[in-house]
């Protein structure tokens, strides 16, 4: 016996599954992307850095100060990914209602947006310290 919803999308399963693939690779290679750009970022900091510790500032100041960019970069970087998702989602479901079954119901979930939020903000302090 099979269900409705596994009836209705058999046909495109292979496609919808290797999208899910594809998809997953460009994000985990941005992750890695954004984690370099950050390194060099912070690597190429060094003179500024020195600058500041010679006028006084103390090591938990610089700790302080770079995991605070981090996580600022981070959260307006996860922001941004949400506001753009929502928008493609809105302009697929625009351009194919009757290409692709079940259209209509794509949504982003909470548990995607919460474990997306979660990864940009608990991955910064590896990457600025």
């Amino acid at each position: 016996m099979t269900s409705l919803p596994e009836m209705e999308v058999r046909s495109i399963r292979p496609a919808l599954l290797l999208l899910w693939a594809a998809t997953g690779l460009v994000l985990l290679i941005a992750r890695a992307n954004v984690d370099n750009l950050l390194l060099a970022r912070t690597a190429d900091r060094e003179s500024e850095l020195a600058m500041r510790v010679v006028t006084g500032a103390s090591r938990a100041h610089l700790i302080r100060l770079l995991l605070t960019e981090s996580a600022l970069l981070a959260g307006m970087g996860s922001v941004a990914g949400l506001v753009v998702a929502e928008s493609l989602i809105n302009l697929i479901q625009g351009y194919g209602p009757g290409m692709v079954p079940r259209l209509a119901e794509i949504r982003l979930s909470t548990r995607g947006c919460s474990s997306s939020h979660l990864s940009c903000r608990s991955l910064p302090p590896f990457c600025s310290v």
